[in-house]
């Protein structure tokens, strides 16, 4: 475990490594960055 106020569920770092691969590897990253690039990003519609 990581003691670290920014990391609210002390994951490790490996853990959190594999939460952004898992991320940029699934459907929704390409929308991500398309939206990101536009200004235009809105975090609770990548949930839904």
């Amino acid at each position: 475990m990581c003691r670290d106020s920014r990391n609210v569920y002390q994951l490790t770092p490996t853990q959190i490594e594999r939460m952004i691969r898992i991320f940029r590897e699934s459907k929704y990253y390409p929308r991500y960055l398309k939206d990101k690039s536009d200004n235009n990003l809105h975090v609770l519609e990548l949930y839904e």
